[in-house]
């Protein structure tokens, strides 16, 4: 028995003419393509860990279900669309920006002082 007022998802009907392909794979990038003529539920085969992964449809940011307990699903519309999950964890976005930020400044900071001291040699 399923209490379905527990859960927000509505329930789907099982397709066979949907295809989802696997277009590129690396270790925080999952690029698919998804082919289904009726709106559905896709299962991944990866294990769903929430922290720091994000789904996109057609890059519009979409939630990450948990479906068998371990794993990723998506609620997929009609039609073709590109699915991507991209591991951005925030500690790792702010850190790289910070990063960015700290390597321009060393760099002005360094042509500044190259360009005093040319300055001040040419003065001397």
């Amino acid at each position: 028995v399923i209490d379905e007022s527990k859960f927000t998802v509505p329930v789907f009907q099982y397709d066979t003419a949907s295809r989802v392909k696997l277009e590129e794979a690396k270790p925080a990038l999952l690029k698919y393509s998804c082919q289904s003529p009726v709106d559905g539920m896709v299962v991944f085969s990866e294990i769903y860990y929430p922290k720091g992964w994000h789904a996109y449809i057609d890059n519009a940011e979409v939630p990450i279900l948990r479906a068998d307990y371990v794993l990723r699903a998506l609620a997929m519309p009609a039609g073709n669309h590109a699915i991507e999950f991209r591991f951005e964890p925030a500690p790792y976005v702010i850190g790289n920006k910070v990063t960015q930020i700290s390597s321009w400044l060393t760099l002005f900071f360094a042509l500044g002082c190259i360009a005093y001291a040319g300055y001040k040699s040419s003065n001397d």
